[in-house]
């Protein structure tokens, strides 16, 4: 795999080497440290495939060698650039928008956040906020467990939180603490008790 990635970004040529002696040029390129791969004999030839910058050094070893080259397919990131020379401002321009967008990736655009019932989303957003988790700032440097925690400490109404940052979307799921029901104090059994025992007094 690494092979083929310094292929593509050097650049290489599949070419045919024609002549009465094709072997003496393959010996004679191997001599002057010239790589070539994938090496094919035919009949008074050989095709082979070479790095785009030693096929243009191996005019004078041909010639040596008695043979004639000719290329039969380019590849490689070298003419791909050379192909799109005359459109300079769009490729520059592509190459800058895919910059951009690595850049603004780096940012938190979006802050979502479920499971509240009796707390505030304002309340919490500034709890965040004061943590370093808004929108438009830098997510990179955000310890996530460390701001879960102050924000516990900071509201007791949070029995469990979570913060998960997903690209620029920050989710924020909460589960508030239990609360007691309030109970019903305005009838007291001992009242009733004390009405009863005072109408049973009356009678006798």
């Amino acid at each position: 795999m690494l092979l083929k990635i310094i292929r593509f970004l050097r650049g290489s040529v599949d070419f045919t080497a024609s002549g009465k002696f094709p072997e003496r040029f393959m010996n004679i390129t191997a001599k002057n440290g010239v790589n070539l791969w994938n090496p094919i004999p035919k009949k008074n030839a050989i095709s082979a495939s070479m790095y785009l910058s030693d096929y243009k050094k191996i005019r004078i070893l041909a010639r040596k060698s008695r043979v004639k080259t000719r290329v039969t397919a380019k590849h490689g990131l070298p003419f791909i650039i050379n192909r799109y020379k005359a459109r300079t401002g769009l490729f520059a321009g592509a190459v800058c928008g895919i910059i951009l967008c690595i850049f603004l990736s780096n940012f938190i655009w979006s802050v979502k956040i479920s499971g509240t019932e009796e707390i505030s989303n304002t309340y919490l957003e500034s709890l965040l906020e004061d943590n370093g988790i808004s929108v438009g700032m830098w997510k990179n440097n955000s310890d996530v467990d460390q701001i879960e925690r102050n924000i516990q400490r900071k509201c007791g109404d949070i029995r469990w939180m979570s913060i998960n940052i997903t690209g620029s979307l920050v989710t924020v799921e909460i589960k508030e603490t239990y609360k007691k029901p309030k109970l019903d104090t305005s009838k007291n059994p001992w009242t009733i008790v004390n009405k009863v025992d005072r109408k049973n007094r009356k009678i006798k």
